[in-house]
């Protein structure tokens, strides 16, 4: 009976929390407004659900990305109506977002718009939007994402006029963006600053570990490459350098090539040639750049291989072990979806998609672990991880593959079914040119999966999430079963089944680097 009471109490508090919550959102809101402003909110971080109605039973009507920003149309209860565009809206928890006001179009912003010479800004949300004027009531013209690069024009406010790729020009929220400046001509020259790259010098490369300094002086010869046959079968190609060997190594398709680059280093007359290998047809030299000075070696490939890089003789060698393929000492980043104050979608029953996540990415840790495989979490616990530290996480791991576990929800109840996503777009020439192993990662995933859960097979789809357009390996996102369909969320609470889920992706994954290029 007292367990009652206390609960009866918690709930009555929580209420008093809520209601004060929402009266001062509602005060926020009136005082914006009689100041002149329109209030918008930012979604925080994540792949959050819109649903029809200000409460979590609601049904979902659309989900949105970290950093996109929306009108406030009202709100109640802690939740926000949110404009959508194109006539639709919805609601978004209060929680999951952040409140901004910005001056309303036109009459009530007063300032003056301010060129911006040698300025250049750095998208750092994952979808923005790009409107017609400095502020959320007018209109979206275009949208960008994280990473893009735009030079700044003019500076209004919080907000920036940009060049975009048509050349087109638009405004950008500022509080969504990292601004920096470069140095302009003393002439005063009206050409635009040169933005500095943050891309590598190859795109298309997945690199892998790198050794040396990050400032080389004069190129450093390439004193030899040797290829040689280990005791066990596998091949080593040895490259011998004068000075500390800095290096990208990467795997091109269609013909299948190996590729290491060699940075700030001399060919040094070095040829091709052909060795008597099984995995390695011909080896091939070149000085790839003169500025910067790159040696680029290729490897054209008999077949699939495992490749290990080390190290030596205080790094001026490396030497690179080929083997046939398989799942061990392969790095894998297991990413369980969603987690802190982000649960992701919820069931029909109340079953919350982090857990699911997190708890299927451990069991499939230590399945993989068991194989050999490298693994690493990008969270172990119910802690919230934003989307850009997830990609980075396997970015600086230098991982082979990259598995992102979820759970799927849909306004019609009736869809049943296991989804594995990838993303090569051909407008992306770094991730297009892991098509041929995303697709294949995907595709042998999926297959194992389906066939060990027993879930409707609703195939492959290529999305542009963030994990997978911003992870510098092949990667999946696998949608496991939908939340929203009430024989999904069953199977989803049980222990067996989440069992199975790990086991098929596991499956998957070593049959894919049985292989594996």
């Amino acid at each position: 009976m007292s367990g009652r009471k206390t609960g009866t109490a918690i709930l009555a508090s929580i209420a008093a929390v809520l209601f004060f919550l929402g009266a001062g959102l509602l005060l926020y809101l009136e005082n914006a407004e009689a100041a002149g402003q329109t209030a918008a909110v930012v979604v925080k971080s994540g792949y959050i659900n819109v649903r029809s109605g200000p409460g979590i039973s609601y049904g979902q009507v659309a989900r949105v990305n970290g950093g996109e920003q929306y009108p406030v149309i009202k709100q109640s209860g802690g939740w926000f109506s949110i404009d959508l565009g194109n006539g639709k809206n919805g609601w978004l928890a209060g929680w999951l977002v952040s409140v901004k006001t910005t001056q309303t179009r036109d009459e009530n912003n007063n300032s003056q718009p301010v060129d911006t010479p040698g300025m250049y800004l750095i998208v750092k949300e994952s979808v923005v939007n790009i409107r017609s004027g400095p502020a959320t009531g007018y209109s979206i013209i275009a949208k960008v994402r994280a990473g893009d690069k735009l030079i700044v024009v003019k500076k209004n406010g919080e907000w920036y006029m940009v060049n975009l790729p048509d050349n087109r020009q638009g405004w950008i929220a500022g509080w969504l963006t990292e601004v920096y400046t470069v140095s302009t001509p003393s002439r005063g020259d009206s050409d635009p600053p040169i933005i500095p790259p943050t891309e590598p010098e190859n795109p298309g490369t997945t690199p892998e570990p790198e050794n040396g300094s990050e400032n080389p002086q004069s190129p450093q010869k390439i004193s030899g490459i040797d290829f040689k046959t280990g005791d066990n079968g596998e091949e080593l190609l040895v490259i011998k350098s004068e000075g500390t060997i800095t290096y990208k190594m990467f795997l091109l398709s269609n013909p299948s090539r190996l590729v290491i680059d060699i940075d700030n280093s001399d060919v040094n007359g070095l040829k091709d040639f052909t060795p008597n290998g099984i995995f390695v047809k011909t080896v091939r030299v070149a000085q790839f750049s003169l500025t910067p000075m790159v040696v680029r070696v290729v490897l054209d490939l008999n077949k699939p291989v495992s490749r290990v890089p080390l190290s030596g003789d205080n790094g001026k060698t490396l030497t690179i072990t080929l083997s046939e393929p398989s799942i061990k000492g392969k790095v894998i980043v297991v990413d369980a979806g969603h987690g802190g104050y982000d649960p992701g979608a919820i069931g029909v029953t109340g079953l919350e998609e982090k857990e699911f996540n997190l708890d299927t990415a451990l069991r499939l840790r230590d399945k993989l672990a068991e194989q050999g495989a490298t693994v690493i979490l990008t969270r172990e616990d119910d802690s919230f991880v934003s989307l850009s530290t997830r990609a980075t996480v396997a970015n600086n791991a230098y991982a082979d593959v990259f598995v992102s576990i979820h759970a799927n929800s849909s306004d019609k109840s009736s869809m049943r079914g296991t989804t594995t996503y990838y993303y090569a777009p051909s407008s992306d020439p770094a991730l297009s040119a892991q098509l041929e192993q995303r697709n294949r990662l995907a595709k042998t995933v999926q297959g194992e999966l389906v066939k060990l859960a027993g879930t409707s097979d609703l195939g492959i789809r290529q999305d542009n999430f963030f994990v997978l357009r911003n992870t510098q390996m092949p990667s999946i996102l696998v949608e496991s079963a939908f939340l929203s369909n009430r024989e999904d969320e069953a199977l989803l609470k049980d222990s067996q089944f989440r069992d199975k889920v790990a086991q098929g992706i596991a499956d998957g994954l070593m049959a894919y680097f049985a292989g594996a290029n």
